[in-house]
């Protein structure tokens, strides 16, 4: 069973969460971490198989207001240094104070098979909550986002 929500739910839910990326101290900027690696099951904890790829900073005012329960994240600065090369597989978001908010997978454009966090069954062929046209991370190159965006189920 699913949840719909009207197009007002939705933004207010959106809003929420676009809110706590956005809370903190107005000289930091929100900031997402790439990683290869298997997906942690709680934002405050990193597996031994977690290798960090690159932050990629978001803009002063992080996401656009939502539409249709859609927020899309404002155009971000680049990282250049790539630390370590790997295969990108999921990501965190964290808030001006520099707090985790959230993760999420990381997949190409025909998604991938997850297992459900660290351990578990798998959850299938998914698409990934960001997609990259290519995973593969190398030392040394450039990596942006090209769209975030943060959604809730609505109502058609």
């Amino acid at each position: 069973m699913s949840l719909l929500f009207t197009d007002e739910s939705s933004n207010a839910l959106v809003t929420v969460l676009t809110d706590a990326i956005n809370y903190g101290d107005s000289q930091i900027r929100p900031y997402v971490r790439i990683y290869s690696g298997t997906r942690p099951c709680d934002t405050s904890s990193i597996n031994s198989d977690n290798i960090l790829l690159a932050t990629i900073m978001l803009n002063e005012v992080p996401f656009a207001e939502p539409v249709n329960g859609i927020a899309v994240a404002n155009e971000s600065t680049p990282q250049s240094d790539i630390p370590t090369g790997g295969v990108a597989t999921w990501f965190r978001i964290f808030n001006r104070n520099e707090e985790a908010i959230l993760d999420g997978d990381i997949t190409g454009p025909a998604g991938r098979t997850l297992p459900s966090c660290s351990s578990g069954p798998s959850r299938g062929l998914i698409d990934g909550d960001l997609i990259f046209d290519f995973p593969q991370v190398f030392k040394g190159n450039l990596i942006g986002l090209d769209i975030l965006a943060v959604t809730t189920p609505m109502i058609n």
